[in-house]
């Protein structure tokens, strides 16, 4: 049966340990403000599947606080969606969209309550301003055919996603309510109601589009990994399942024109091998693509870190394994990973396979720096730890709010140090554990607070 967890919240705002959070795949994860946000997805072990709750948002003040163990939990309200795993979420603005995914209802037309997983085009956004989510209806046009596991990144141009698994034209009443061409989808044979697709979709703000894309176009796929490179306008795509194949290819699209070109490893020996659920991430610092983990055409997880670069006229790519750390990376798939001020932050998936006999989700965050925390941060974080009550409030508001966070956020975890419980402890109420944040009228301000 379907069951929410994490739902309990004693304010609307409030700090939480990572070691709180669940185990967590299919989630999304985006960078805004320096933050990483994270929403929805599940867990789910030998007795059961367990859906995040939707009305909360999670955020990790990446840059201001530098560290793993602390969170903020935040409360939203308005539409709010459905449980959800395995949609697509991207950053317009000050909104968080949502697309896709599977959303879980209960079939009560049986013996035994059932929860079924229904791929779905829903379509929300959050005001990351307020808090608030609304459905988005484009009435009068044609929708998305639903989809769960699709890819897609943002630009100037709005949102575009790109393949996913779900039903295809023939599997849908009154197909001609939907984007689609004829040969858009690949028919799974195991699951005759389900394909995957290879459709470039664009969201402009006001209305759904089929792109008319031209030159060596991907083949249909599912879970696949994709990154933008603002700088060039282009677009990067690796991998995905093609039907039972779990690919490596590799291709660029010019968002311009709308044009792909397939390319090239330029090393055999260190061209990835097939896989899906992996991330591929932009660093703009050093311009190169950062590929890890995924799982493997022999359903193994992979932990490899490895560096893509890429050249404004040449078809091919050159790759090389990275060692960012002393520790060996976890295994990783369906996870996140952002780049967020000179640092890659990997947070949860899976780290053994679905079908195996353990549970295989993970609460868990690596933290990669490839570049110093800045001077500034360092200051802040420094005049917190010593910072006199009687001096905070001849600061200047904005640094005040911030310093004001670090401080409590320092409370926060040598609560539960003089407390003596592990941050698991924490799940039962403690008024010993000051979770408490500063006072925050709107999400807009907590931000402006969290932001460095």
């Amino acid at each position: 049966m379907l069951e929410i967890i994490d739902a309990n919240l004693t304010d609307n705002v409030q700090f939480v340990a990572l070691d709180e959070m669940p185990p967590n795949a299919g989630h999304i994860a985006v960078e805004y403000r320096n933050c990483m946000l994270i929403w929805g997805g599940y867990n789910y072990d030998k007795d059961g599947q367990y859906y995040r709750a939707p009305d909360f948002l999670y955020i990790h003040p990446s840059t201001l606080f530098g560290t793993e163990d602390t969170w903020v939990k935040y409360k939203l309200k308005g539409d709010i969606p459905r449980a959800t795993t395995a949609s697509c979420g991207l950053i317009f603005g000050d909104v968080l969209y949502t697309f896709g995914g599977n959303i879980v209802v209960e079939d009560h037309a049986i013996e035994h309550v059932r929860s079924l997983a229904i791929p779905t085009n829903s379509f929300y956004g959050l005001d990351l301003r307020n808090g608030n989510w609304h459905e988005i209806f484009d009435s009068g046009n044609k929708l998305p055919t639903p989809r769960d596991k699709t890819t897609g990144f943002s630009c100037s141009k709005g949102l575009f996603f790109f393949g996913g698994y779900g039903p295809g034209n023939r599997h849908l009443r009154n197909p001609e309510n939907y984007l689609y061409k004829n040969d858009d989808f690949l028919e799974d044979d195991e699951l005759l109601n389900n394909c995957w697709n290879n459709q470039l979709l664009h969201f402009n703000g006001t209305k759904w589009n089929l792109i008319d894309q031209s030159g060596s176009i991907p083949p249909q796929r599912a879970a696949a990994s994709i990154a933008y490179n603002p700088s060039t306008n282009k677009a990067y795509l690796f991998g995905g399942r093609h039907s039972t194949v779990r690919m490596n290819d590799l291709f660029e699209l010019d968002v311009g024109t709308y044009k792909w070109r397939e390319l090239k490893f330029g090393n055999e020996i260190t061209k990835p091998i097939g896989r899906s659920w992996a991330t591929l991430t932009y660093n703009p610092d050093a311009n190169y693509f950062f590929l890890y983990g995924g799982i493997d055409p022999n359903n193994f997880p992979l932990n490899e870190r490895m560096k893509l670069s890429f050249t404004a006229k040449s078809a091919t790519c050159q790759c090389e394994y990275l060692e960012m750390s002393k520790s060996v990376p976890e295994k990783r798939l369906w996870h996140s990973t952002l780049y967020i001020s000179g640092t890659f932050f990997s947070y949860g998936g899976m780290k053994s396979p679905p079908s195996g006999p353990n549970p295989p989700c993970t609460n868990s965050m690596e933290i990669v720096k490839v570049s110093p925390t800045s001077l500034k941060v360092l200051a802040m974080r420094k005049v917190a730890e010593n910072l006199k009550q009687k001096h905070i409030y001849e600061i200047p508001y904005l640094l005040q709010a911030k310093l004001l966070m670090l401080i409590a956020k320092q409370k926060f975890v040598e609560s539960i140090e003089k407390s003596n419980v592990g941050f698991k402890d924490c799940l039962k109420p403690n008024p010993n554990i000051e979770r408490h944040l500063p006072s925050h009228t709107s999400l807009q301000v907590l931000f402006n607070a969290l932001d460095a």
